[in-house]
Parts: structure tokens; sequence; C-alpha cells
């Protein structure tokens, strides 16, 4: 594996999680494709935007270039005090920061060489360590509710399945098992189950797994359906039924429902112990009057977030005519377009009322209900920040400072 080869593995993994193939195709040709000529990593600066904001819990944590290669920097919720993380990391190129649910600890894939590691280091980038150390690609990390674990997905058996780990790297086991590609794993049920994604290619009309031209398209038509599977890999379930067509999704903090988006069409919300769904937005044009064209122009769920508190839903939708943020209530109501915006990854503040999120053009942060927005850094680079917020639990006191 080479170095483009992992950027576009990066470049796919964060649209994959963030964006939908509408939107992606206008974006990036579609996440399993070649990127647009001219798309490439490449070092450029970035301008710090002063901005006199109020004080916030919790740093955010993000990827620049702006010392030549993509690295891990934390800055205040304000934009102030940015230090880059992982200086002294070795590693080629950085991406994809998580926070542990105590805020100490961040877990993020690396090139490494001729591979994807995971690797996690203090939330000061101290004492960073390659907890993987395997040939394979490992990557997607995700922490368990109570830090102890985190699930990934590698190709550790040729194609893609959902592993866990101590959070240490010992004791990694295939908990699918399949013969499917499998990914973006999510904690659920208190950490006693995985919710993840799981591809299936749908040929164009006139093309078959038997037609000679079908590789050729499979990467462009393949879709995802949403599994739930028990933390000792029994009881297998689909969620969102066959054939359907999942872009994004996120798990209620409590772990017992999910909320995805289908077709790209709706909004829905699952319950995983019983399966019951019900849809909190019918279709993309309850919010956005006039779009009558519901397929290629225009998508729901291109990024799905729960708030803090499990009360709203963040979501980005868009097409042709732009990409904005909304919000809506648990029980489908309030609809509410919070910025209009090309943006991608979003992240809720810890108290829930603020979200950060970053294009190719900067990071930026807004107040959902005054819907005031602050810029805090301006790129000119051309990658994705991947903002996120850190976790400030309950009885901690402000780590901002």
């Amino acid at each position: 594996m080479n170095y483009k080869s992992f950027i576009k593995d990066v470049e796919n993994w964060a649209v994959r999680k963030a964006l939908p193939y509408a939107v992606a195709g206008a974006l990036l040709f579609g996440t399993h494709t070649a990127l647009p000529n001219g798309y490439h990593i490449k070092p450029k600066t970035e301008t710090k935007v002063a901005q006199k904001a109020p004080e916030y819990r919790g740093k955010i944590a993000f990827v620049s270039d702006r010392d030549g290669k993509l690295e891990i920097y934390t800055m205040n919720a304000d934009g102030s005090n940015q230090r880059r993380l992982t200086k002294k990391s070795g590693c080629v190129e950085d991406s994809g920061p998580v926070w542990s649910p105590d805020g100490k600890f961040i877990a993020f894939p690396a090139w490494n060489d001729s591979n994807i590691e995971i690797y996690t280091m203090n939330a000061d980038g101290s004492n960073l360590r390659n907890i993987t150390n395997n040939p394979a690609n490992d990557k997607e990390p995700v922490w368990s509710p109570d830090g102890k674990r985190i699930a990934f997905d590698s190709n550790r058996d040729d194609n893609e399945e959902i592993y866990v780990m101590n959070n240490d790297g010992t004791n990694p086991r295939n908990i699918t098992k399949s013969q499917e590609n499998e990914h973006t794993p999510g904690w659920a049920r208190g950490g006693k189950s995985l919710v993840f994604l799981r591809d299936y290619v749908e040929f164009p009309p006139g093309y078959d797994d038997k037609n000679s031209d079908a590789a050729a398209f499979s990467s462009r038509y393949t879709d995802s359906m949403l599994y739930v599977i028990n933390l000792d890999g029994t009881n297998l379930r689909n969620l969102s039924g066959e054939e359907s067509k999942v872009s994004s999704y996120d798990i209620l903090p409590d772990g017992r429902v999910v909320a995805f988006d289908r077709d790209g069409i709706s909004l829905n919300v699952v319950d995983i112990e019983m399966g019951r769904e019900r849809k909190i937005i019918k279709e993309y044009t309850e919010f956005y009057p006039g779009d009558e064209e519901l397929y290629g122009n225009n998508s729901i769920g291109n990024d799905i977030k729960w708030s803090p508190d499990g009360k709203r839903i963040a979501f980005v939708a868009g097409g042709d005519e732009g990409i904005a943020l909304y919000t809506v209530s648990s029980d489908g109501k309030n609809v509410r377009k919070v910025t209009d915006h090309s943006l991608v990854n979003i992240s809720w503040s810890p108290d829930g009322k603020r979200i950060v999120f970053g294009d190719y053009r900067e990071i930026s942060l807004i107040n959902v209900t005054s819907r005031k927005k602050i810029r805090l850094i301006k790129l000119r680079g051309e990658h994705y920040p991947l903002p996120a917020w850190q976790p400030v639990p309950k009885e901690s006191k402000s780590v901002s400072k």
C-alpha cells in the first residue's frame, strides 16, 4: 500500500462517515473512486482568526497540514492555544482524532510506512503508542463507553471486519468473522453490542457479477446496511433491512437507539433491542421545499449526531444547491436550519449548546439556538480537518485553559 492509497483511504473514510454518496459525488466523485485531478494533500498555510468568544469547556482536536504533513492539534474552543500533539510521532501522516469518554486520551489512525496503524496518546500528546502493530490496515477506532476497549475495522483476514481490543492493544478479537466488508463500528447497549455498516454491491442495469465490467463498477455502486452484533459475536441482526442504503448513523448516548439515514431520503431511528423503527423526517422535501429530485441531487444524512442529552439530532443535508446543518427534536418536531455551509464532520459541545464543524476552508463553531457563528481557523489546505470536541465529565472542571 502506497502513500497515495492511504490518503485516498482516509478521505474515503471521512466521506463514508460524513457524506452520503449523493453529495460525495459532487465533492469526491464517489467514496470508492479516484480523487479528481489536482486533488491532493500538500503543505499549506493557515490563518488563525482572532475572535472574542465566551469560555467553553473542553478542547477541540483537529487535523492540520500547516507544518508540512497532516498532524493532530488541539485548541481551546474559542480558537486559542493551538498546539501540535503529534510532532514526535514518527508517522508520515496522522488523521481522525477520537476522544476517550473521559476526555483524557485520543486514539487515531496513522500511516506507518506501508500500512495504517492505530495509535493512542494522552490529551496533551504525551505517551504516544502504536497499539495495533500489525501489517494489515487498522482504522476507525472507537472507544467503549467505559474507555477500556477500542473497536476498529481491519483487513487482517483480507476483507474489512470489525475487531475489538483492549485500550492498550492487547487481546484483539475478530467479532464479525464474515466474508463481507464491514466498517464504521459503534458501541451500543452499554458496551454489550456493536453497531456497524456492511457493504453490498448494487450493479446498474445491464451489469452483474459475471459481467466483464463488473469490477470496474463495483466501487461506484457499493451501498451499506446497518447491522448490530453482540460483543461475543452472537445475535447478528440487520437493523435497516435488506438492500437498504445507509450512509451515516449515530447511537443515542445511552446506547439504546440508533439514528440513521435511509436511502438518503429519510431520517430514521431504530430501537436496538426491539428492532422497532420510526421515521423522524419522512423525506427530504419536508424541510427543503421545492426540491422534488431526491436521488442524485439532494440527500439527507450526510452526517448525523445525537446531542449529549439525547433530545436533539443534528444532521447535514444538501445537494446541488449547497449543504446545510439542521437540528430536529428526537420526536421529529422542531426541524431547524442552523447554517448554510459546505460542511462536513460535526461535533457537539459537551453542554449541547454549540456545534463545531469544518471543511476545506475553515473550522467554525455555531450556537444552535442563536445561530451565531464564530470562525476559529481559516484553512488554506486541501483536507478534512475532522474536528472533535473533547468530552468533559460532569464532575470535572474546565480543561480549556
